[in-house]
C-alpha cells in the first residue's frame, strides 16, 4: 500500500474503480456494516470485559455500523477511524439517530499513520478491511499499537480452506487457520478468542450484500450510461467474490491480548 495516495487507498479498501469513487456512497447505501459481523464483534468485546467504562478504537469505521453497535450493547466510548470522508458525516448522523452520538466520534485518518497519535484503548477493533495494510503478520504489527498493554485486538475477516485458492484476486495476502493464527501472534501477543462463522447464529450475513450492491450499480448506469461498463464491472467483481468467499472461505472473529 506503500505510495498511494489517499483516493486511491479508499479505492483499494473498497475495491472500485477509482473513477466510481465519488459514487461509492450510493453504491453501499444498503450496507450499514460493510461486511462485518457487528453482533459477532460485539460479542467477543462482551466476552473479554469491554463495559461502559472502556473505550474502544474502531479502524476503518466506514458508515459506523460497527461502532454504533458497539456503543449501543456496551455503553463504552467508540472513536472510529475512517479514510473516506464522505463516510464520517453518515457515520455521525447514524451514531445520532441510533441514541449514541454522545460515545461514538468519528474521525478523518488514515489507520496505518494514527498509530500511536490516538491515546491507546482498551480494544481496538479492525473488521472486513481486508489486507488494506498488508499481510496480516504485517497489520497486526500496525493495529495493535492502537490498544493498551494488556488491552484487546479484535480482528473479523477469513481465512482459507484451501491455500491454492489465494490465486483469487485481492486474497493474496490470506493463508489457512494454522497460519493466520501464527500471523495474528507474530508480534508476541496472545490470541485468546476465535468465534468461527459457522458458529455464529446472529444471521449478521443472511442478506445477500451482492444482489443489493448490484441493484445499486444497474441504477447508477441507467443514469450514468457513459460509466455503465464500469458499473458492470464492479458489480460482476463484487458478485464473484462473494461467491469466492461462500466456496473458499470461512469467516471468523479473533481476539488477540496485546502483550
Amino acid at each position: 500500500m506503500n505510495g498511494r495516495d489517499d483516493d486511491e487507498m479508499v479505492a483499494y479498501a473498497l475495491e472500485i474503480d477509482p473513477v466510481l469513487l465519488e459514487f461509492a456512497p450510493e453504491l453501499l447505501t444498503d450496507l450499514d456494516v460493510l461486511g462485518a459481523n457487528a453482533p459477532a464483534i460485539v460479542e467477543t468485546l462482551r466476552l473479554v470485559g469491554v463495559s461502559q467504562h472502556s473505550t474502544v478504537v474502531d479502524l476503518g469505521s466506514g458508515k459506523g455500523g460497527v461502532s454504533i453497535a458497539i456503543a449501543a450493547a456496551l455503553g463504552c466510548r467508540v472513536i472510529g477511524v475512517e479514510l473516506f470522508e464522505p463516510f464520517i458525516a453518515i457515520a455521525q448522523a447514524a451514531a445520532e439517530i441510533s441514541g449514541v452520538g454522545n460515545l461514538c466520534r468519528f474521525v478523518h485518518g488514515d489507520i496505518g499513520k494514527l498509530a500511536g497519535r490516538i491515546e491507546p484503548a482498551d480494544a481496538v477493533v479492525y473488521a472486513a478491511l481486508g489486507d488494506v495494510l498488508g499481510r496480516l503478520d504485517a497489520t497486526m504489527a500496525v493495529i495493535r499499537n492502537y490498544a493498551k498493554s494488556g488491552g484487546y485486538v479484535v480482528i473479523n475477516d477469513c481465512y482459507l480452506h484451501d491455500t491454492s485458492a489465494a490465486r483469487f484476486p485481492g486474497f493474496e495476502n490470506y493463508t489457512d487457520l494454522t497460519e493466520t493464527r501464527a500471523w495474528l501472534t507474530a508480534c508476541g501477543d496472545e490470541l485468546i478468542l476465535e468465534l468461527f462463522e459457522h458458529d455464529d447464529d446472529s444471521g449478521a450475513h443472511d442478506i445477500d450484500e451482492g444482489a443489493l450492491i448490484a441493484g445499486r450499480a444497474a441504477d447508477l448506469a441507467a443514469r450514468h450510461p457513459h460509466l455503465a461498463a464500469k458499473f458492470d464491472a464492479f458489480a460482476r467483481s463484487q458478485l464473484d467474490e462473494y461467491d469466492f468467499l461462500a466456496e473458499h472461505t470461512a469467516g471468523a472473529v479473533w481476539v488477540v491480548q496485546r502483550r
